[in-house]
């Protein structure tokens, strides 16, 4: 029987809420979110809730931003080397060679 692999979760993006630590980008989240509320409430409120909702978040991925990787610079900068190392390895295999770690 094969086994059961669970669904891969998929990624969400996280805020970079430490740009929010200075005070002049929480200004500019401030009057972003208030230049952009509707100028009157509707009376559905469930409607309210879903436009405030998506103006929150939506100001808050483009005022202070979303995280960027660590460490991706050095994936980049050393990808030639990696896939060196990578075709090296593969080569370096023999199919039905079996290694042992253990001394005889």
């Amino acid at each position: 029987m094969p086994k059961i692999r669970g669904k891969k979760k998929q990624h969400c993006p996280c805020l970079n809420i430490r740009n929010l630590e200075m005070p002049e980008t929480q200004e500019l989240l401030k009057a972003a979110i208030h230049d952009n509320l509707p100028p009157e409430c509707p009376e559905d409120v469930e409607a309210h809730w879903s436009s405030m909702k998506t103006i929150i978040l939506n100001m808050s991925q483009k005022v202070p931003g979303l995280k960027t990787m660590r460490n991706q610079h050095w994936f980049d900068e050393k990808d030639a080397e990696i896939e060196q190392l990578i075709s090296k390895n593969n080569r370096s295999f023999v199919p039905g060679r079996r290694t042992s770690l253990a001394k005889p």
